[in-house]
């Protein structure tokens, strides 16, 4: 029995990773349309999902395709990444795509830091 759950949560974060990739992809595509840049992934120091810049504006994308709202913490978390990042002292404008909504306190929290909600 352990060793049938196993390989089928194996197989449930297999397909979760490829949805969130596919997912990825597809809001690439929107927001390239929308924003008129290129928009890349960034792996090097943290992982950002999607990172592009028009005019020297660095324009960051958070996408979360959960069925739960994002909460505080991840709010907290991708301000971290970014503060992490070579971003940390260029000019940006951060955005939050969430399948799900936001939590009040997550909204209060991007409002402060002026984090876009992109729908």
């Amino acid at each position: 029995m352990e060793e049938l759950f196993s390989q089928l949560q194996e197989k449930y974060l297999r397909t979760s990773t490829e949805l969130g990739k596919a997912k990825e992809y597809e809001w690439k595509f929107k927001l390239e349309k929308e924003f008129d840049l290129n928009l890349e992934n960034y792996r090097k120091e943290v992982e950002i999902d999607l990172v592009g810049k028009k005019n020297n504006i660095y324009y960051i994308f958070e996408i979360r395709h959960r069925n739960k709202p994002v909460g505080y913490k991840d709010v907290e978390e991708f301000l971290k990444k970014v503060d992490k990042s070579e971003f940390k002292n260029k000019m940006k404008k951060l955005f939050f795509i969430s399948k799900a909504g936001f939590t009040d306190k997550a909204e209060k929290l991007m409002k402060e830091k002026k984090i876009e909600i992109f729908m």
